[in-house]
C-alpha cells in the first residue's frame, strides 16, 4: 500500500510539472517569429511588421523628397506660368506623400505598446509559472543585462552590434 500511495503521489507530481512546463511552453509561443500577427500575442511577428511599416515609410518619405528636389532643381520647371503650376501641384502631391507616410508613427505606436504589454505578460507568466517550480529568478541580472543594452544613439547602437558580433 505503501508503494502504491507513493506512485500516486510521483504520478501527481509528474503531472503537475507537465502541466507548469506545458504553461512556460505556451508562454513562449506568444514571443514567437511564426505567424501573420493576427494571434493575440506574437511579439515577434508585431516588431517585424513595426520594422517593415517604419522602412517603407522611410522610403516613401525618401523618395518623394528627392522627386521634390529634383523638380525644384530643373530651370524648365519655372520659366511660364504653366510649367510652375505643373510644378507646384507636382511639389504638392509628393508633400502630401510625406505626410501620408507619417503616419505610419502612430500605428507602429500603437503596435510597439501592444507588444510591450504582451511581453510584460508574458513576464508575469512565465515568473508565476518558475515560482510555481520553485524556481526563483534574480532580476537585479536582467536589469544591469538591460543597462548595459540601453542606447542612447546610433554610435551606441553600432557599438551593441561590434559587441555580439565579436562574441
Amino acid at each position: 500500500m505503501e508503494i502504491n500511495a507513493t506512485s500516486q503521489q510521483m504520478d501527481m507530481a509528474e503531472e503537475s510539472l507537465g502541466q507548469r512546463f506545458g504553461e512556460i511552453f505556451e508562454t513562449l509561443k506568444a514571443i514567437s517569429f511564426k505567424g501573420t500577427g493576427n494571434t493575440a500575442a506574437n511579439a515577434g511577428v508585431e516588431l517585424d511588421a513595426v520594422v517593415d511599416m517604419t522602412e517603407n515609410a522611410a522610403n516613401t518619405i525618401l523618395d518623394a523628397a528627392g522627386h521634390i528636389t529634383s523638380i525644384v532643381g530643373k530651370k524648365d520647371n519655372w520659366a511660364t506660368e504653366e510649367s510652375r503650376e505643373q510644378a507646384l501641384d507636382a511639389i504638392n502631391a509628393h508633400t502630401e506623400e510625406i505626410f501620408m507616410a507619417c503616419s505610419f508613427q502612430d500605428i507602429t505606436g500603437q503596435r510597439i505598446r501592444k507588444t510591450l504589454e504582451n511581453i510584460k505578460t508574458i513576464e508575469d507568466r512565465l515568473g508565476q509559472a518558475l515560482d510555481k517550480l520553485g524556481i526563483q529568478v534574480d532580476h537585479t541580472t536582467s536589469e544591469r543585462i538591460q543597462a548595459e543594452n540601453y542606447a542612447t544613439s546610433q554610435d551606441d547602437i553600432d557599438a551593441l552590434f561590434s559587441e555580439s558580433k565579436n562574441k
